[in-house]
């Protein structure tokens, strides 16, 4: 059975859906059938993720502008601009801004889904406002 046919696409610095906060979708796994998510995350000083693993991806992180602290339980490194972290599925791992100048990441995860996690946590934001 051959995969449905999926044309090249060409995403623009300024294009991408604002999911929630400063995390806009590159690429959705709708647009790849589901190989891969292309997350745009801007964080200012101070912002990041806490430590956490994902069951079902593997996420790259490629910081496009400042620096990014990534680590796990026992290590952490300063990533500079066009650095990656590599975080294999069920491994533990956070990310911060410690600087005061804002960081962008470009963040990987495959497969894809991850934009449908931050979808579902806009709706429930939404739906708490309303309340």
């Amino acid at each position: 059975m051959s995969e449905p046919f999926m044309p090249i696409a060409v995403i623009l610095p300024e294009q991408g859906t604002t999911l929630i906060g400063d995390i806009r979708c590159k690429v959705s796994s709708a647009a790849t059938n589901n190989q891969c998510t292309v997350l745009e995350v801007t964080l200012l000083a101070g912002q990041g993720a806490v430590l956490h693993q994902h069951a079902v991806e593997m996420e790259i992180l490629l910081v496009q502008a400042g620096r990014c602290t990534v680590g796990d339980e026992r290590n952490q490194w300063l990533l500079e601009v066009g650095g990656i972290a590599h975080f294999p599925q069920n491994t533990r791992h956070f990310f911060r801004n410690d600087h005061p100048e804002t960081c962008v990441l470009l963040i990987t995860a495959i497969p894809g889904g991850l934009d449908r996690f931050f979808e579902a946590l806009a709706a429930q934001a939404e739906n708490a406002a309303q309340d």
